[in-house]
């Protein structure tokens, strides 16, 4: 191909509206100093084709609609170098994060009707591939999907609430491009020009650099063996298999059931360790006389599969790094099948992180190999399991030395995931991160600001809109109380909102399943500023000033939405004199206040509501939104 367009535009790509689109890639050689034409839908742009084969057009603002065809010519030919299809112009929003970003439709809450009715052609789904390294990334090595239960299976779930939320509310078509990496810091998606102008973070991209000029391998090698001894030392022995957990005569009826594809710590059991799971199938005569292959899918980390208590494969982490990601499909031969009810079983060892059968539904299958390809047995749905091994919470193996491959170093993502969008047009962006950053809190607030700017910057849309997710209700430490305050105090940049999630996350699962709700909080500051929903309520109450007036300590909000309500008691409210020893005091509402009670302190100083890990959410608005957690000195009119 002579023309070549940029790995972020292809068929059933979706276009911003309403401003300046530019489209750029590259030529052959051929073709430098000759004019490049880019139109559509009436609508063109032409541009001389660079020495080095660079290109790049710019169409004027486009109406909201589609599909249309995009063509891209050279010189005076008029048969076009490059057909784009299927393209709408709408409206493009960024997905972002880390892990609770990252999280699929699939693993959700009620996944399975919501993506039964996850068919919307006029939302498009856009998923950049995880990669840590320094150099340009030219390849994103991805395409445009429509939304269909398929694709959105294994799409960003918060990302496709909002999208969802959005397209039937404004009708017209959405992008939604997730670009989002678990376990990551902010600072490797801010650019290193910001880092640089920070003093404070100056320094860290300075040890940075220090390090890759002398990588200490030797200090890295060290923690790994340290992990390795302690957290991965080799599979202790098959105990199931001792116990004829393989075999089809073993009553499997009192096992409990989970349902595959899907980690097993996304449906409650949050350890590493070794699980069997088990299922029957019934075969029919047709089968006899031809062998069968099995289908599992994906399996996160070794596994050992078995039909009808004959071993039919394994793929374990020792023998290949990539088992975890590895489709299983192994041979059935014809002489173990039998007509009526047939076992499999397997054997799934994670010994840290994730740990399952995953993958898409339609990956597991049971098929004969009789040459009539209607002869599948689908095999996503329940399966009954045994836990065989319990490893407890593994810590992540240690990332190997800052640089190419380590997703911490600073700047890197921005430099992998978030720079080779750019100048892509969109709309806004929606962020969801700030768990991996609870070490080093005091630093949050202002590096979550800069990392903002440093994409608004590199963008060049202007401010253009940055909602993001106050972290979800978890049993972790106190820092994630602070790390909440240092998120609110980002909404002081422009063009900003913050969607609290600290009553629908999981107080044992970092990774909570109701995603629903956060997607839709977000859609509500999206609906409200930028496409004309005036009348919806964008955030619980948030608290404005406390007063203390004799004995009676009062705390008035704004953002009421209709007025306040408690959700069973009022709870949740302490009071302090030095801000370091709290007491919790009761509450009640009087209208749009809550009045808090002084019974063990006569004179507090402070007062704070819903400040911890995982806090006890009781103060709503008539919108149902939860008051944000907040800490307020008390201004004493005695």
């Amino acid at each position: 191909m002579n023309i070549r367009v940029h790995d972020i535009f292809g068929d059933g790509m979706v276009l911003q509206r309403g401003i300046n689109v530019p489209i750029w890639g590259t030529a052959t050689e051929s073709l430098t100093g000759k004019r490049l034409t880019v139109s559509i839908n009436g609508v063109e742009d032409t541009v001389r084709i660079k020495k080095d084969g660079a290109w790049r057009a710019t169409l004027p603002p486009l109406a909201a609609g589609g599909p249309y065809t995009c063509s891209i010519t050279v010189g005076e030919r008029s048969k076009p170098e490059c057909i784009l299809k299927d393209v709408l112009v709408g409206d493009v929003w960024v997905a972002s994060g880390q892990s609770n970003m990252e999280f699929p439709l699939r693993d959700s809450e009620d996944a399975g009707a919501n993506i039964a009715l996850a068919e919307y052609p006029n939302l498009r789904l856009y998923k950049v591939p995880p990669l840590a390294q320094r150099a340009t990334r030219v390849n994103l090595r991805s395409e445009w999907r429509k939304c269909t239960p398929r694709d959105a299976a294994d799409f960003s779930a918060v990302g496709y609430f909002f999208g969802r939320e959005l397209h039937r509310s404004v009708g017209v078509p959405i992008g939604i491009i997730q670009s989002a990496w678990g376990g990551t810091p902010a600072e490797a998606w801010t650019s290193e020009d910001a880092l640089k102008s920070d003093p404070g973070f100056a320094e860290v991209v300075a040890d940075y650099e220090r390090e890759l000029a002398n990588p200490s391998k030797s200090k890295h090698d060290e923690e790994v063996r340290q992990w390795t001894e302690r957290y991965d030392p080799p599979d202790p022995g098959n105990k199931g298999l001792e116990k004829g957990w393989h075999l089809p005569q073993t009553d499997i009826d009192k096992w409990e059931s989970m349902s595959l594809p899907g980690y097993w710590r996304s449906q409650g059991h949050n350890y590493s360790g070794v699980f069997w799971f088990c299922m029957d199938v019934s075969i029919p005569d047709s089968w006899l006389g031809s062998d069968a292959t099995l289908n599992l899918g994906l399996v996160d980390k070794s596994d050992v599969s078995y039909f009808n208590g004959e071993q039919v494969g394994s793929i374990t982490m020792e023998e290949r790094a990539d088992a975890w990601c590895t489709p299983r499909s192994y041979k059935v031969p014809k002489q173990i099948l039998k007509a009526g009810t047939n076992r499999i079983a397997v054997r799934v060892r994670s010994n840290f992180a994730a740990g399952g059968i995953w993958g898409e539904p339609q990956d597991l299958s049971l098929v004969s190999c009789s040459g009539d390809r209607s002869h599948r047995i689908p095999l996503a749905g329940s399966w009954q399991f045994q836990v065989e091994a319990n490893y407890g919470i593994v810590p992540p193996r240690p990332e190997g030395p800052l640089g190419d491959g380590n997703r911490h170093s600073p700047h890197i993502l921005f430099d992998s995931m978030i720079k080779p969008l750019i100048p892509y047009a969109i709309k806004g962006v929606i962020w969801y991160q700030g768990e991996s950053n609870t070490i080093r809190v005091h630093e949050y607030s202002r590096l979550f600001a800069l990392m903002i700017h440093s994409w608004r910057n590199a963008w060049k849309l202007g401010d253009f809109p940055f909602y993001f997710v106050q972290l979800a209700n978890y049993i972790a430490n106190e820092q994630w109380a602070e790390l909440r305050e240092a998120q609110a105090q980002v909404l002081a940049v422009a063009n900003t909102g913050m969607a609290t999630a600290i009553d629908v996350g999981d107080p044992e699962d970092l990774h909570p399943k109701n995603k629903k709700d956060v997607g839709k909080r977000l859609a509500r500051h999206a609906l409200a500023n930028e496409y004309g929903f005036k009348e919806l309520v964008t955030t619980g109450p948030v608290a404005r000033i406390a007063t203390l007036n004799s004995s009676r300590l009062t705390v008035q909000f704004d953002s009421c939405g209709g007025g306040l309500k408690a959700q069973g008691k009022l709870a949740g409210f302490e009071v302090s004199v030095n801000g370091k020893v709290w007491h919790e005091e009761g509450a009640k509402l009087d209208g749009d206040v809550v009045v808090v009670q002084c019974v063990k302190l006569k004179n507090p100083k402070w007062v704070r509501y819903a400040w911890c890990d995982s806090p006890t959410c009781s103060l709503y608005n008539a919108s149902d939104l939860p008051a944000p957690p907040f800490k307020l000195l008390v201004r004493n009119l005695n």
